[in-house]
């Protein structure tokens, strides 16, 4: 089930599915959908946040938000 990911200002940057790695970002009417293996990373940049969407195992994430 997918869940939302959110940055450190708590606005939701996509959604994640824990059990299968896939996440789904909307941004500005595109939709990117990705698998994310363990131990694979991804990026999202939005105005001046970057968050890091880590799969730290087959039923988690990490999650990492900073201002750039």
């Amino acid at each position: 089930m997918l869940r939302p990911i959110k940055d450190y200002k708590k606005h939701v940057v996509c959604y994640a599915d824990d059990d299968t790695g896939i996440i789904e970002c909307k941004y500005k009417r595109q939709t990117t959908v990705t698998k994310v293996p363990v131990g694979g990373t991804f990026s999202i940049v939005r105005d001046n946040t970057k968050t890091d969407i880590e799969r730290i195992s087959i039923t988690a994430f990490d999650v990492r938000s900073i201002l750039l």
